[in-house]
């Protein structure tokens, strides 16, 4: 009984897989994308399946140095590891005691997308993956700026705790209507990149990258406002 519900298991993972890995990234083809996130080490945890889809085409906001000393260097060395085409951090406080402001995040915004050609801006949902004040405060600020801007803007969808740590297995719980999935079946890169980021490469972010889906697969969807 157990063998035949884990081969359903495989074969529903494998029927999204199939599918999704089909979907057409119409809106993503074309252009230069920007990610924006709110801390070093956010990008390698969070987005590796879409920044490995598309090397050398995404350009990170990073809004916040984060409070150790040396992330900043180490962000830039992680980022060779994902192939990413430029890197920009900017001062924000990091933690979940500082509000950030809408208008300090989308002034930075402006101010990266006027010297790039962006076609689309991909950042955290309203969740934020994991519920950080600054990874939502993100999300608000891209939120309020899209509604003045053309540009297409995509999130990233969180999921409930016990399907976080599902790694593929949480596949067949995706519905993917208006999104897109993004796969990296290349575990060496998210783990070395992570090991960049040396003073965060703690236990259990190590297990983080074993059993979360976020290292395996992204499920982005369009921002609507």
């Amino acid at each position: 009984y157990l063998l035949c519900c884990l081969s359903l298991w495989f074969c529903a993972s494998f029927l999204v897989w199939y599918v999704a890995s089909r979907v057409p990234h119409a809106s993503l083809t074309t252009g230069d994308l920007l990610l924006v996130t709110s801390h070093p080490d956010d990008e390698t945890m969070f987005f590796t399946p879409f920044l490995t889809s598309f090397p050398n085409r995404v350009h990170l906001l990073c809004l916040s140095p984060g409070r150790e000393h040396g992330r900043i260097q180490e962000l830039y060395n992680a980022a060779s590891k994902l192939k990413l085409k430029s890197v920009s951090v900017k001062d924000l406080p990091d933690g979940p005691e500082h509000k950030w402001k809408v208008e300090e995040i989308t002034f930075h915004v402006n101010q990266t997308i006027r010297k790039l050609d962006i076609s689309a801006v991909v950042t955290f949902d309203d969740y934020g993956v994991s519920g950080h004040p600054n990874h939502r405060s993100t999300h608000r600020a891209i939120r309020e700026w899209s509604k003045s801007s053309s540009i297409r803007c995509y999130c990233l969808k969180s999921v409930y705790l016990l399907e976080k740590y599902l790694g593929l297995f949480g596949l067949p719980f995706r519905t993917f209507g208006g999104g897109f999935i993004f796969f990296c079946f290349d575990f060496r890169v998210v783990w070395l990149a992570m090991a960049e980021h040396s003073s965060q490469f703690v236990w259990f972010r190590r297990l983080f990258l074993i059993f979360s889906q976020y290292v395996y697969f992204n499920c982005l969807e369009s921002l609507h406002v």
